[in-house]
């Protein structure tokens, strides 16, 4: 009878060592998907942070871009000038044909009157 109980007393500390086990190992996975899920919203975010900072940049080049075309499209004589009453060239002349054409088709694209 006493061995009985002593292999009773053995299983169940068993038992309660295993049940210990498990606990722990569900608190290390609910904390391991927790954390996993951390990250995944830490990546969309940084995903998404560049992506702003990307169109924000884009933004600034297109901005300062139009703002250049503007410029030189609102003085046409610095462009495609005939030549002046005095005598010599102007600006544009200098940078010849191709480069007035390309003014006066960026002018016309962005509705600039030229």
């Amino acid at each position: 009878m006493a061995a009985v109980l002593q292999l009773f007393i053995a299983v169940s500390m068993i038992v309660l060592v295993l049940e210990e086990v498990r606990y722990k190992n569900d608190q290390a996975m609910a904390e391991i998907v927790a954390v996993r899920s951390e990250k995944e919203a830490l990546q969309i975010k940084v995903l998404s942070t560049e992506e702003q900072c990307r169109s924000l940049y884009d933004q600034v080049r297109l901005t300062e871009g139009l703002q250049k075309l503007m410029r030189n499209c609102a003085a046409p004589s610095r462009w495609w000038c005939n030549r002046s009453a005095s005598g010599p060239w102007t600006d544009g002349q200098r940078r010849g044909p191709r480069r007035q054409q390309r003014a006066i088709s960026h002018c016309r694209l962005f509705g600039i009157a030229a």
